[in-house]
């Protein structure tokens, strides 16, 4: 389906994912995420409907192996990225919320004192918070991936953690991060 998009076939890439996630079901959040990505990059407003869809779909998900983590982190990664240059058309993404939230849950579970590796994409699951007007649910995101990671191979998490307890008026323990 990427190929369609590259060759501005945005319905027919748009049927492909749409067929991938009913034809994958146990993949089928991954494949929604697509093609909210396809909508952000040809500048049109993803349906409020394929984002529920999609948040659905995310919480019902139960494996957190790396062929769901790779591609919901560059997902989410990819769909931020059009958002912040103004491709998705002011889409409400507050429903994805309580399926992000999930996600974490299900990795800190998952992994346990073995999540160090997954900074990145619990990164970028608080960068998702922070957008969807959740801070308290990023800051704790925030502050398990910073006490239970490599600090020196992690600035970016520093560094996030320490803007959003600024934001949230906790300047003493940003000052500490």
């Amino acid at each position: 389906s990427e190929d369609l998009l590259v060759n501005r076939k945005p319905r027919m890439a748009l049927e492909a994912a749409l067929q991938a996630a009913n034809n994958n079901p146990e993949h089928a959040g991954i494949y929604l995420m697509q093609m909210i990505s396809f909508y952000c990059r040809i500048s049109v407003a993803p349906p409020d409907l394929l984002i529920r869809n999609t948040a659905d779909q995310l919480q019902k998900n139960t494996s957190f192996a790396s062929s769901f983590t790779t591609p919901i982190g560059i997902g989410l990664e990819n769909i931020l990225t059009y958002k912040k240059i103004g491709g998705c058309q002011n889409a409400d993404f507050s429903a994805l919320a309580p399926a992000l939230v999930h996600i974490d849950q299900g990795l800190i579970h998952h992994y346990g004192n073995q999540r160090e590796h997954l900074w990145f994409l619990r990164l970028t699951l608080a960068e998702w918070l922070l957008e969807t007007g959740n801070p308290k649910s990023a800051l704790h995101i925030l502050r398990d991936a910073w006490a239970t990671g490599d600090k020196s191979a992690m600035p970016m998490t520093g560094l996030a953690l320490a803007r959003t307890l600024t934001a949230e008026k906790s300047s003493a323990e940003a000052l500490q991060v």
